[in-house]
């Protein structure tokens, strides 16, 4: 093997570790959110009153991005009103 294959092979052993650990790093956030997708679920079924609910859910929604702004806002099927806390 000359030092070019060598060079040839070391460039695609680069470049194919760079797509797995991307494929990694995707899979990872992807779990992350899906486990903030359960808990919120459950959090939905579990708190007693929106004043419990939206604390936690800016709780959940902050471990995934900043969130310091984070208004959560419910909306009624029926009536498509918003519920959402305003203060």
């Amino acid at each position: 093997m000359t030092s070019a294959d060598d060079s040839s092979e070391l460039a695609e052993a680069r470049r194919r570790l760079a797509e797995l650990e991307a494929v990694e790093a995707e899979r990872a956030r992807a779990a992350k959110v899906q486990g903030a997708l359960y808990r919120i679920a459950e959090l939905a079924g579990a708190v007693r009153d929106l004043q419990e609910f939206y604390p936690a859910i800016h709780g959940v929604v902050a471990e995934l991005m900043y969130a310091s702004d984070l208004l959560p806002r419910c909306t009624t099927r029926s009536a498509g009103r918003s519920a959402g806390r305003t203060s």
